[in-house]
């Protein structure tokens, strides 16, 4: 059995975040959050590229990409009320 080669994670032109269980995951959907292995992890055997990352697992930024969507969806800037009103 062959390993496959890990690309770095700045070499993927879309969001990649590293997985509580090992391996690479993108995210796919958002209600729920869902994410898939773009790199199988070494641990789990069972799992491979494609297959979804099972709920209840962590992860944490790989690359730029992610931490800049990561950075979007934490920092709220509230825009200037045009029409005056307050909420």
């Amino acid at each position: 059995m062959t390993a496959t080669a890990q690309k770095n994670p700045d070499d993927y032109p879309f969001p990649v975040f590293h997985s509580q269980g090992g391996g690479l995951v993108k995210e796919v959907g958002r209600s729920p959050f869902t994410y898939v292995f773009v790199e199988a992890p070494d641990g789990c055997p069972g799992l491979k590229v494609g297959d979804q990352m099972p709920t209840g697992w962590d992860i944490v930024p790989a690359n730029v990409a992610a931490q800049r969507l990561l950075i979007e969806e934490l920092v709220c800037i509230d825009e200037p009320n045009l029409d005056g009103d307050d909420y």
